[in-house]
């Protein structure tokens, strides 16, 4: 008994310890993008370490600074795909860039020559081809005038080395990166879809308390959303990640026409909207199918007492524009959960 008491304890000291922090974390990185690039660097670097630990790769106490700039050239990128599209792209302009310094190192103006072609060739490629590239542009001429250079510059056989095990630390860090679990990615996303529900349901209740506009509605959640709708790739929950974003889309579009016509809006309409955005969110922090939404709530709504309608023909027209509007709200939510319950049985 002495031991279950002792245990409890401690859980609850160090749960009102690690809280603050945590708090300070989520308000940092509220989608846990650092996180997960965090921790996907931190696997592929340990990948790499261990390789070397058996192989002894020439040259690795500078090869290994390639993967270790890496999460510095792109750490807010949050896509799978685009991350590994990244890592390409910067291993390539560093192995390519150290190969020219260091044929070109110690010849003075050829070396200056060399470099200023080189950053101008990248800042052409950025603007015209590879937009990717501008971020990186500031950490492969750090890297590689800093590290990627060995002694006796222009000696083949040292460059050959160096060459060689350039190309097989990037490919260990594209395969340790590739290899990382995708569903972190898309855990992201789910964060994102999350807080924008959350967001629409405090707008909704902002609008029915207080009589918001059109102007004075803002989504901030909701742009951040479409960026990672966009890094998911279409082969696993792409196309049905797509389709959630587009329906959230609607809804915003809905709600802002609500917004127009909150005069002529109940608020048992506003609270039943409410409770069924609540119940997708809580389905969503659960991670588990919609089975007990009832979205034939919607009908209730749609009755509208006909004598009401007689008063004029203003408000006639006002409450037949709610019921279209709150029609479609009841589409777009069917839709949402539709797609969500076919992707919990993916996850």
């Amino acid at each position: 008994m002495i031991i279950l008491k002792a245990k409890k304890l401690t859980i609850n000291i160090a749960k009102a310890i690690t809280s603050p922090v945590k708090q300070r974390i989520n308000d940092y990185d509220p989608y846990g993008v650092m996180r997960v690039n965090a921790l996907q660097s931190l696997t592929m670097l340990i990948g790499v370490l261990l390789i070397n630990s058996t192989y002894n790769i020439p040259y690795f106490n500078i090869v290994i600074q390639l993967p270790l700039y890496s999460c510095m050239a792109f750490p807010l990128i949050s896509g799978y795909y685009n991350r590994l599209k990244c890592l390409l792209i910067y291993s390539a302009a560093c192995i390519l860039y150290a190969i020219i310094l260091n044929l070109a190192y110690n010849y003075r103006l050829l070396t200056v020559f060399a470099v200023g072609m080189v950053i101008a060739s990248f800042f052409y490629l950025a603007k015209q081809r590879i937009p990717q590239l501008f971020v990186m542009i500031g950490v492969i001429q750090s890297i590689t005038y800093s590290a990627l250079i060995i002694p006796n510059g222009g000696n083949v056989h040292q460059l050959a080395q160096l060459i060689v095990s350039l190309i097989l630390v990037s490919a260990l860090s594209f395969i340790f990166y590739a290899t990382f679990p995708s569903i972190y990615f898309f855990r992201i996303w789910q964060r994102g879809i999350y807080f924008t529900l959350e967001e629409m349901i405090e707008k909704l209740k902002q609008i029915s308390a207080e009589g918001l506009t059109s102007e004075q509605l803002s989504f901030k959640h909701l742009i951040r959303v479409q960026e990672l709708t966009d890094n998911l790739g279409y082969k696993e929950y792409g196309f049905a990640a797509r389709r959630i974003s587009l329906s959230l889309i609607s809804i915003y579009t809905t709600i802002v026409a609500l917004a127009n016509q909150v005069s002529t809006i109940k608020n048992d309409e506003i609270k039943t909207i409410c409770n069924i955005c609540q119940e997708f969110c809580q389905a969503l922090k659960m991670q588990q199918q919609l089975t007990d939404i009832q979205l034939d709530k919607f009908s209730d709504i749609q009755n509208i007492d006909k004598d009401q309608h007689n008063n004029s023909n203003q408000r006639n027209n006002n409450n037949q524009g709610n019921n279209q509007e709150l029609s479609r709200l009841k589409k777009d939510l069917s839709n949402m959960i539709q797609v969500w319950n076919g992707l919990c049985l993916k996850i």
